[in-house]
């Protein structure tokens, strides 16, 4: 039984255990914010980690409502949007016709209508939009200190709800 199991500063260890968490899940363009992130949390910039993570999220997001399409995309928008309540009434109704048009749509919106194009349950919804709210705050000046272990909780929430769930 080897003493020491992992080599290296517990940065370190932590960064490729932050890796290892994506492996075999993301594509080329995705691994790129999941290195980038992984070198942040070895620097000790967990809050750059957090913002990292979450943008190979997004990318993983607008690929998928490329492939589907955007008439598929505004389809799906209409239905969020004939639904009554909490998270429904707080969707945008902006339509989409391009990438650009994606990439300017709000985070949120596109958490709402993942309801209904990926069939995600509101629990899942509920735990997507929080890891939002914690990309929120770590992108803007506050108190907020995110520890190595929470950018690998982060990284393992995201990974569960949203990259074994959403088609490449």
């Amino acid at each position: 039984i080897p003493v020491i199991r992992y080599e290296g500063s517990p940065a370190q260890v932590a960064s490729r255990q932050l890796a290892n968490e994506f492996s075999g899940k993301v594509t080329a363009e995705e691994q790129t914010y999941i290195e980038e992130a992984a070198r942040c949390l070895a620097a000790k910039c967990n809050r750059a980690a957090i913002i990292l993570l979450w943008a190979a999220g997004i990318s993983r997001l607008h690929t998928a409502i490329e492939k589907i399409g955007f008439i598929a995309y505004n389809v799906a928008l209409d239905q969020c949007l004939q639904k009554k309540g909490n998270p429904y009434s707080r969707a945008s109704k902006t339509y989409i016709q391009s990438l650009p048009e994606l990439q300017r749509c709000r985070d949120f919106d596109l958490l709402v209508v993942g309801m209904e194009l990926w069939k995600y349950d509101l629990q899942v919804f509920e735990e997507l939009d929080r890891l939002l709210g914690v990309r929120n705050g770590a992108a803007h000046p506050g108190m907020l200190k995110p520890s190595a272990l929470d950018v690998q909780q982060y990284a393992s929430k995201l990974s569960s709800y949203i990259f074994t769930v959403v088609p490449a």
